[in-house]
């Protein structure tokens, strides 16, 4: 298909400015514990990445800068508790393909989600993180912040795929668990009830949706806002 011809660098750079939608407040299905809104999330997911492709994307509220270190962080609603993720979105070349071997160096264990596509995925400390990130040698494509409140979606979608992040939060605040939903246009799957530490980072690989034979590699890192 000619649209997965371009490199996912290009169109994560555009897509992810024009097809973010952020949501603070209100009350959306938890979609990991009800299977008709995971068909519904997925089914919008497609919809959006047709949209992207086909240049018709509607009714979406582009995501924020990144912040500099200096910049007050948004406060959240009084009434909501937010949660705030990082994502930072990489293009991981043939020739970079060892990196993976530093996560199982670390001890940790890339878990498959999905086959189609080929899917993995792992939560990583802070400090394990940063350890991985130093054997990249190649930067991030772009690493928006996303701000959402409790038990609603944020969506993030490309020409190449769309992801949607549903948190929650523990009683202590001290573990965030989040619901991920996943389309590639074609295929979609959930990932459901990934618990991380309160600013620790989950680690997504996707294979096989780059013709060149790229990984996209996702890293999340999942906090709460200073304010709370």
């Amino acid at each position: 298909m000619m649209h997965k011809t371009r490199r996912v660098a290009a169109i994560l750079v555009v897509a992810l400015v024009l097809a973010g939608a952020v949501g603070l407040g209100g009350g959306s299905v938890a979609f990991s514990q009800a299977g008709h809104a995971v068909s519904s999330t997925l089914a919008r997911l497609k919809e959006m990445i047709m949209e992207i492709r086909s240049g018709e994307s509607r009714d979406q509220v582009p995501l924020p800068p990144a912040p500099s270190n200096d910049a007050e962080e948004p406060a959240p609603n009084a009434d909501v508790r937010a949660v705030m993720c990082t994502a930072r979105f990489f293009n991981i070349p043939v020739s970079e393909q060892a990196v993976w071997r530093s996560l199982k160096d670390q001890g940790i264990e890339l878990i498959k989600a999905s086959s189609a596509p080929e899917t993995y995925y792992a939560t990583l400390t802070r400090e394990q993180a940063e350890r991985f990130e130093n054997a990249l040698t190649v930067g991030p494509i772009t690493s928006p912040r996303i701000l959402v409140g409790e038990g609603n979606e944020a969506m993030i979608g490309t020409e190449a795929f769309a992801l949607a992040w549903l948190p929650t939060i523990s009683t202590d605040g001290t573990q965030i668990e989040s619901s991920f939903s996943f389309h590639d246009g074609e295929n979609g799957f959930e990932i459901p009830s990934v618990t991380a530490d309160e600013g620790g980072v989950i680690l997504v690989r996707v294979k096989g949706i780059v013709p060149t034979g790229e990984d996209i590699l996702i890293l999340l890192r999942v906090e709460l806002p200073q304010a709370q």
